[in-house]
């Protein structure tokens, strides 16, 4: 029951199971996090770049970078 009290469920059941490893978890989701913004980051730039070229923007757009 404990794990309803609590916000933060996966450091907590890391905390009982790895007794200390709920750095470990924290360490996961922020690397996580990171991944994620990262593949954002790479994919954002070309979003405009082809919807020029399709069509959906004006074609000016995809000479921008």
């Amino acid at each position: 029951m404990d794990m309803m009290k609590t916000s933060a469920v996966a450091a907590s059941f890391a905390q009982k199971v790895i007794h200390g490893g709920s750095w470990a978890v924290s360490a996961v989701v922020a690397l996580v996090a990171l991944g994620s913004y990262h593949g954002s980051v790479l994919t954002y730039g070309r979003q405009p770049y082809v919807a020029a070229r399709r069509g959906h923007l004006p074609q000016v757009s995809s000479l921008l970078s």
